[in-house]
């Protein structure tokens, strides 16, 4: 059991995992290719952190993001088509997802036009849910918050539903995050939680900086 640097043969695994952890969630209903496309675009961002959790060589869990969250929705908005013919298929089949689609649209340009800086999002975290409860997933925060450091990330910063939604905001608030905001989004409600700043020391930038 323990954790890596993901690499792009890890993709398919990552999107299985994603679309078991979860199966009712807005991108997950966008279909496999669209999270593929999804997942490739962070990988070509150059200040990607891409993890995977492995049991016996197994991936059953990630945690994806990138230091500088406007910089990463600039770059995927620059994927625009790319990610539009991924999902075309199931907004042909699903016509009612086309309305929240433009929303999220709208909502990257927002933020690529922000000015947070030296910033990281962990915008996915999952474990498979027969492998949960087997500390993965702190595993997967502790590293991703140790490359966010040594990307030059002073706070990493992630959102998580506020409603029905207890365990996963405690499971943060005991990774020694703080809830830095709430934010209304028409019928959904989000947290927006942040880390403390850290500081990682020259060996460990040595062996996990991706940027070096």
């Amino acid at each position: 059991m323990g954790v890596r640097v993901g690499r792009r043969a890890d993709l398919p695994a990552v999107v299985a995992i994603h679309q078991a952890a979860f199966p009712e969630f807005f991108l997950t209903n966008l279909g496999g290719a669209f999270l593929h496309a999804y997942y490739s675009s962070v990988l070509d961002y150059k200040r990607h952190i891409l993890l995977v959790a492995s049991v016996n060589a197994t991936p059953v869990g990630f945690a994806a993001g990138f230091v500088d969250p406007a910089g990463f929705y600039s770059h995927l908005r620059s994927r625009r088509i790319s990610l539009t013919l991924a999902v075309m298929t199931r907004l042909v089949r699903k016509p009612q997802l086309l309305p929240r689609l433009l929303r999220n649209y709208r909502r990257t340009g927002v933020i690529a036009h922000s000015e947070v800086a030296q910033a990281s999002e962990l915008a996915s975290l999952a474990v498979l849910p027969e492998f949960q409860g087997r500390s993965l997933g702190r595993a997967l925060v502790d590293e991703f918050n140790l490359l966010s450091a040594a990307g030059g990330a002073q706070f990493v910063t992630l959102t998580t539903d506020a409603h029905q939604n207890d365990s996963v905001n405690q499971f943060y608030m005991r990774c020694g995050y703080s809830l830095s905001r709430t934010i209304a989004i028409r019928d959904r409600v989000l947290r927006e939680y942040r880390s403390e700043e850290r500081r990682v020391g020259k060996e460990c930038r040595s062996r996990w900086s991706p940027y070096h």
